[in-house]
């Protein structure tokens, strides 16, 4: 049985990074070969990363295994590309985009994302560029079945209860105006609020201060697209800061 965290006194070679961050080469050779067939596909990456791979392709050298196979590039996303990983296995890039935004944020929060994360990614950023909002989701057959199995006694009392409270409302004051949601392009990615002093890096983006400071701290690159960045080369956003700060006033949001 491996020891713990797969540290091997035979290597002292650990990974200092991702989530086998503190194994052995040697353990994750071994145990994660999928790992290691990803690490050498990577043709960019951090130096650690090359190092790894490197290791892993002498290791199936001296234990004559073939090279593994050239991974071909996908082809460009559209709506009807699918989803091949994860929980929404099977499901198209729209279907994600229109009813799972929390999922295509967390997405881009991923700091080693796949080959076809980063194609997922790189789809939701297309569809924000060209101010291309979901549709509200739709109601499914499963949601529709179970409303129908529901008593019926309990959509009338629930019917009443709202009744009541819209009644009690418009007896205390007059209806609120509902107000407007902010455009996609005054949140923040990486918090996904309205963004508090906006800082623009060299590619385009703007991300909260706070927000910079956290990731850069995680990992020196932009979340949008990948590149590298430094604080020294943040600015100020302050036209998109001064539509911001029309936003929150016209909005009422301190």
């Amino acid at each position: 049985m491996p020891p713990a965290c797969g540290v091997h006194p035979q290597d002292p070679s650990l990974l200092d990074f991702g989530k086998h961050k503190g194994r052995s080469y040697e353990y994750v050779y071994s145990h994660e070969p999928g790992y290691c067939r990803w690490a050498g596909w990577q043709k960019k990456g951090q130096p650690a990363l090359k190092r790894f791979a490197a290791y892993c392709k002498e290791k199936d050298v001296l234990a004559g295994k073939p090279p593994p196979p050239v991974k071909a590039p996908l082809p460009p996303a559209s709506d009807a590309t699918k989803v091949t990983f994860g929980k929404h296995k099977g499901k198209t890039f729209r279907e994600v985009w229109a009813h799972d935004q929390a999922y295509c944020r967390w997405a881009r929060r991923e700091p080693e994302p796949g080959v076809e994360l980063q194609q997922l990614i790189q789809y939701c950023l297309a569809k924000e560029a060209g101010g291309l909002l979901p549709p509200l989701p739709v109601k499914t057959k499963a949601r529709a079945k179970a409303k129908a199995k529901a008593p019926q006694h309990v959509d009338t009392v629930l019917q009443l209860d709202a009744l009541a409270a819209a009644l009690q409302m418009l007896s205390v004051s007059k209806a609120a105006p509902a107000k407007a949601a902010p455009p996609p392009s005054y949140l923040c990615p990486v918090c996904d609020e309205l963004m508090t002093k906006p800082m623009l890096c060299s590619e385009g983006h703007s991300l909260c201060a706070l927000c910079w400071t956290k990731w850069l701290a995680r990992k020196p690159q932009c979340p949008m697209c990948r590149k590298a960045v430094s604080a020294a080369s943040l600015v100020r956003n302050r036209a998109l800061e001064t539509l911001i700060d029309d936003y929150r006033t016209a909005q009422q949001i301190c």
